[in-house]
């Protein structure tokens, strides 16, 4: 059996871009490229760690144990710095990658309004309605709303319709309605 009303248009889930932020273990770059294996931040730690060693001895020598202490905990930051600060990889973390994902998020929707069923053709919300179960119907500039008994809803693109018009499609929806309103289904 033919359908009265076809109506067709392209879903999309989200139009929001997505992004992706890049983390340490993404990166294909080598440990051994990182900033702080570069050889000037090196030679500045180690001219860090001489310096406190030398006044940490300077001020064992002058008995001026105070000033040792910081010394030693000077040197003991380089060492830290030195040897067991983690690496870290060129790639800047913190910056967000555009993914194209909104061709996986658009797809179509056909909807034929058969004599007694209303057939959803979506791959995602596909189904099958019966016209006994459309309690109201709502509307935005662009599309109406089906809404059925059950709390469910069917929008339908206003400019959508490829058989059929829209103020026909009124026309038919406003009678059924009405008939079920009048058969108690609200």
């Amino acid at each position: 059996m033919n359908p009265m009303f076809i109506n067709q248009y392209i879903v999309s889930e989200d139009t929001a871009p997505k992004y992706h932020y890049l983390s340490a273990a993404v990166s294909e770059e080598p440990e051994t490229l990182s900033r702080h294996n570069e050889r000037p931040g090196k030679v500045i730690r180690g001219i860090g760690l001489t310096a406190a060693a030398i006044l940490s001895i300077f001020c064992l020598m002058v008995e001026e144990y105070g000033l040792m202490a910081v010394g030693l905990l000077l040197a003991a930051v380089y060492v830290y710095r030195i040897f067991f600060v983690k690496r870290k990889t060129d790639i800047d973390v913190g910056r967000p990658v555009f993914l194209n994902t909104m061709s996986e998020l658009k797809w179509i929707r056909i909807i034929r309004f058969c004599e007694h069923h209303i057939e959803v053709e979506d791959p995602k919300y596909g189904g099958n309605y019966q016209y006994g179960n459309v309690i109201r119907r709502s509307e935005e500039p662009l599309y109406c709303t089906l809404w059925f008994t059950d709390r469910t809803s069917l929008r339908i693109l206003k400019n959508g319709f490829i058989t059929g018009t829209y103020s026909d499609f009124e026309t038919f929806i406003d009678r059924i309605i009405l008939n079920n309103i009048n058969k108690g289904n609200r």
